[in-house]
């Protein structure tokens, strides 16, 4: 919604000069005085402005009083588009960004070397940084970026660093929503199978929250993950495997109807065809449902079936957002947003 100051002053009754030095940052003005005129832009729509904190040169040009851009940082670009929903959650942080004319950044950072030149030079107004925290470099590397300009944490489950903004996707309620689907279904065995070939956080929360809730429910529980050095650090029982067959004759004697949760979406298309050619596909015998709606990985699949959206979109609008605050706010406390996931019908 676009709103000029004159439009904003007399919808909150404040002077202009007020709404222009709240619009830039909030010098000057009381908190309670912010915290009103922000609550009441929220209401009426309004997009703020990335700004950074703190008085303007002296010689700056009449204008916006920013760089109109801000940063995606990543630990390891190579590793992260490997993962399919990170390809779709950069698509919504850049429609994101232009819905409020903003361009973006993509920036990798390692553990112990020098900042980027345009994160060095301050060309952004802030950053989203994905990276995983709780380990040393990392939390330091986390810090020395949030010491050039205000930063928001994004998708790291379970590490929030205690002094840095943090949104993340809720995947407690992921694996939830699995077992509620299963409940609905009266399934009387479930079974997780993390098609991942390394760690992530992400997928184990996901997994427990469906199978702690399963095994209290009663039903018989099995886990599969395809690296074998996976399975100390998942529930006791865990077995590796190395084709989908392994796993379909364990199906073929479970009680059924069978709940299968995928906590990520990579290759579903190829465990859906391993149902198919067993047999299993048919929803009276198989409910499956998995967290992730990449396109490529999960159309076409018949009988169709339930797929949890992590909500990137929101993830990202909620992320930036937060950013946006911070530039204006800079002595507010750090909060966590989580994203609630949306269930897709099948």
């Amino acid at each position: 919604m676009t709103l000029t100051t004159a439009e904003l002053s007399a919808k909150l009754g404040l002077s202009r000069a007020t709404i222009s030095r709240v619009l830039n940052g909030g010098q000057g003005v009381k908190p309670a005085t912010i915290a009103a005129v922000r609550q009441e832009m929220d209401r009426l729509g309004y997009v703020r402005p990335a700004v950074r904190p703190g008085r303007k040169p002296k010689d700056q040009r009449p204008g916006p009083s920013r760089h109109g851009a801000i940063a995606l940082i990543v630990a390891d670009t190579s590793i992260f588009f490997d993962d399919p929903g990170m390809a779709n959650f950069v698509h919504s942080v850049q429609e994101a960004c232009s819905k409020r004319g903003l361009h973006l950044l993509l920036e990798r950072v390692s553990n112990n070397g020098p900042l980027p030149s345009t994160l060095q030079r301050a060309k952004v107004d802030g950053a989203l940084v994905m990276m995983f925290p709780g380990l040393m470099p990392e939390d330091d590397t986390i810090r020395r970026i949030s010491e050039q300009f205000p930063v928001v944490q994004v998708l790291a489950p379970g590490h929030p660093l205690t002094n840095v903004e943090h949104v993340t996707v809720n995947d407690v309620s992921i694996g939830t929503h699995a077992h509620l689907l299963f409940t609905a279904d009266n399934c009387q065995s479930v079974v997780v199978i993390n098609v991942w070939p390394s760690f992530k956080e992400s997928l184990l929360i996901r997994s427990r929250a469906c199978l702690d809730r399963s095994i209290l429910a009663g039903r018989s529980v099995r886990v599969f993950v395809q690296d074998k050095n996976q399975v100390a650090l998942w529930p006791a029982g865990t077995a590796p495997y190395q084709s989908f067959q392994e796993i379909i004759e364990v199906l073929r004697d479970l009680p059924k109807p069978i709940g299968v949760f995928l906590p990520i979406d990579a290759r579903a298309r190829d465990f859906a065809e391993a149902l198919r050619s067993a047999g299993l596909e048919d929803p009276s015998l198989t409910r499956l449902v998995i967290a992730g709606v990449t396109p490529r990985l999960v159309e076409g699949i018949q009988p169709k079936p339930t797929l949890i959206d992590p909500n990137f979109e929101a993830v990202a609008n909620s992320a930036i957002d937060r950013l946006l605050a911070v530039s204006g706010e800079s002595t507010q406390r750090p909060q966590t947003v989580m994203v609630q996931p949306r269930v897709v019908a099948s």
